[in-house]
């Protein structure tokens, strides 16, 4: 019984204590429970019977038990007056109750302890929603400490709450001594473009803006701001703020790398423009505008004797020189050992007997590097700008009368002439390059085929990929036609990509399940040295996994020599992805096996000219019976190409090879037509 007048008779606070949504007991002195509601049997687990024969001490929690009975105690004594603690009780399953107690005393009318009314609250759903407001709070907080922008917190005052490291660098200020600060009072911001000072924070937009911001240790520095109103959280607003100084000046590099080359700190091909319509803007009298192509003649040779170094420096001085000639009004570097002099004449005359004069000063002056002195030369070729908007066609032509000046014995000069064939044929590789231009976006390539024939089985062994084009018309012409232009233009590595990428499509759609037989790709030795083509078909062949191991890129003796290294660095990138390289019309150049092991060549093709000098001439024979000989020592197999009798057929057998490729064996078709299945006969 509890010892107490308790109102067992007033229905109002019965019903209060036995349906109340907060567990209510009635404890004595020493922890037994007296009586208790049906909410505290449910968040326990037992019944009101095993409660009442037991005390709170047997379902705490041990470590909470010693701080319960300390704070019972204190109230025992009337130092303090009531009590709040959280704590743990065993539930009769043997969980954890999480729990707020409230416990307050009950003394009688003559100061005598009667009992303790215990209010017990699950609060368990409560700590889990804190720790994990805690945890996202703390997750943020290092979200925010890593962020490379700037954050800055505000509360609705303006004032501040917090700034993570990016801000402290980009404004040089500290989270310390800036928390609780006034923002208007410690950014100073001005427009980016107006200069005009902002002088209320609080009405910037979410957008980013470009701003200059004044910091306290690099004085004025570019950056984006955007403002975001946090929601339900009380007025506070967050800052984002972004340092735009490194983007800014590598904006700059690049601008100036797109208009200036960083060798000479010339102008480049990109200036050339508005050099010229500068010009035109400023023209005498009378006067015409010429474009001079500059050829250094002995560049080649400094560079390969001397190294890259000694021909960087050679760049550096010739263009120097050339800057300071007394007729030169403008020079940019095409590339290379190449310079573009715009110079305005009165006549055609007036502009060959100056550049003949400059021609003869820089053949008269020394160059200096590590003690060595070089004399060089150089071709010129002039062509007449009529119009601004023909500076491609007037370049194009100079270039064609410098090729020629070159071809004449170097160290001249020559003006541009449209009558001369060499000058025509020039002409006509810019024709062509626009042709192709047209060509892709009316889609008139075309890919052809033309199998490459194991005759130990009469399989086929590979298909080697033709472009084509449509003229227009419906006749198609070869790449021989058009090849030469594109190269001499810059404009063959577009091409490259686009073989590839529809040749290596094809053949998956084709020749997915003809497991063993290879595409073989013909690539350009522009492309073989560009570091773009390299990186762009790295990452074409890795989104093409059904072509691994099936992919030979061919490329030509001589363009492999001449990229030596490029073409090695490209072949151990394609290594790991399974493609091989192929030397094409080896034989004709001055390679050897050896030193194309380092391409990771998979085959070589014998030039169809030395295969068939090799079925009348001994010397030819020799040649190809060599190659044969020492290929499969070095992991290479051997294709003979321009088959196209079967006595020379059969004499090449003779020598123990097994692939061939030739009009004789199959005519090119175009390449979603062929059956690899057909036998030779139908084949040929």
């Amino acid at each position: 019984m509890v010892p107490t007048p308790f109102p067992e008779n007033d229905t109002l606070f019965v019903e209060a204590f036995t349906h109340s949504p907060i567990g209510l007991a009635l404890v004595d002195r020493a922890g037994n429970w007296l009586r208790v509601n049906p909410r505290i049997c449910e968040l326990f687990g037992y019944s009101s019977d095993e409660l009442l024969a037991s005390s709170f001490q047997e379902i705490t929690y041990p470590d909470d038990l010693t701080e319960d009975e300390a704070l019972v105690k204190l109230v025992l004594e009337r130092k303090i007056p009531r009590f709040t603690m959280s704590k743990r009780y065993i539930r009769s399953d043997g969980s954890l109750l999480r729990a707020q107690l409230d416990v307050s005393p009950v003394w009688g009318p003559t100061g005598e302890f009667w009992f303790f009314i215990s209010q017990i609250q699950d609060i368990g759903a409560r700590l889990d929603a804190a720790e994990a407001l805690k945890m996202a709070r703390d997750d943020a907080e290092l979200t925010l400490r890593a962020l490379s922008d700037g954050v800055i917190r505000l509360d609705r005052h303006q004032n501040i709450e917090f700034i993570n490291p990016a801000a402290e660098n980009i404004l040089g200020w500290s989270c310390i001594t800036v928390t609780g600060k006034q923002l208007d009072g410690l950014l100073t911001l001005k427009l980016a473009e107006e200069g005009t000072f902002i002088g209320n924070l609080a009405g910037m937009g979410t957008d980013w803006q470009r701003y200059a911001a004044l910091t306290q240790t690099r004085g004025w520095i570019p950056v984006e701001l955007s403002r975001i109103e946090m929601k339900n959280a009380g007025g506070q607003s967050v800052i984002m703020l972004r340092d735009l100084s490194l983007i800014d000046a590598l904006t700059d590099q690049l601008r100036r790398l797109e208009t200036q080359d960083p060798l000479t700190e010339l102008p480049n091909r990109h200036s050339l423009d508005r050099i010229v319509r500068s010009h035109f803007g400023q023209l005498g009298v009378q006067e015409q505008i010429y474009i001079l192509y500059v050829d250094i003649d002995q560049f080649k040779l400094v560079n390969d004797h001397f190294g890259h170094r000694a021909g960087d420096e050679l760049l550096a001085q010739a263009a120097g020189f050339i800057l300071g000639s007394s007729f030169v009004s403008d020079v940019c570097r095409l590339g290379g050992d190449e310079f573009a002099i715009v110079a305005c004449a009165l006549s055609k005359a007036d502009i060959v007997n100056s550049a003949e004069q400059f021609r003869q000063e820089i053949g008269d002056h020394r160059f200096v590097w590590n003690d060595m002195s070089f004399m060089i030369s150089v071709s010129i070729g002039i062509s007449e700008i009529l119009q601004p908007e023909e500076l491609d066609q007037a370049l194009a032509q100079a270039d064609a009368a410098c090729n020629l000046a070159k071809a004449e014995g170097r160290d001249r000069v020559h003006f541009y002439d449209p009558g001369e064939v060499s000058i025509a044929r020039y002409v006509s590789d810019i024709g062509w390059v626009r042709e192709i231009e047209r060509a892709y976006e009316e889609h008139r390539l075309f890919l052809f085929g033309q199998k490459i024939m194991n005759m130990r089985d009469d399989s086929c062994h590979a298909i080697e990929v033709l472009v084509r084009l449509d003229d227009g018309s419906g006749t198609l012409v070869g790449p021989g036609s058009f090849i030469p232009g594109l190269e001499r233009f810059g404009a063959i590595e577009r091409l490259d990509k686009w073989v590839v990428e529809n040749a290596v499509n094809h053949f998956i759609r084709h020749f997915e399940k003809n497991g063993n037989v290879l595409l073989f790709v013909n690539v350009s030795g522009m492309s073989v040295g560009s570091g773009s083509f390299r990186i762009w078909l790295t990452r074409f062949i890795d989104r093409q996994p059904l072509i691994w191991g099936r992919l030979v890129l061919e490329i030509t003796e001589t363009r492999a020599i001449e990229h030596l290294e490029a073409a090695r660095t490209l072949a151990t990138a394609l290594r790991a992805r399974r493609v091989h390289i192929a030397i094409d019309d080896f034989g004709s150049g001055f390679a050897n096996l050896v030193t194309l092991r380092g391409l990771n060549a998979g085959y070589v093709k014998v030039d169809g000219v030395l295969a068939q000098q090799a079925f009348s001439d001994p010397v030819a024979r020799t040649i190809v019976e060599t190659i044969c000989r020492v290929a499969p020592d070095l992991g290479v197999k051997v294709i003979v190409e321009q088959i196209e009798r079967d006595d020379q057929l059969r004499s090449l057998q003779e020598l123990g090879i097994d692939l061939f490729q030739g009009y004789r064996l199959h005519l090119p078709e175009p390449f979603d037509t062929i059956d690899v299945h057909l036998p030779l006969a139908v084949t040929s």
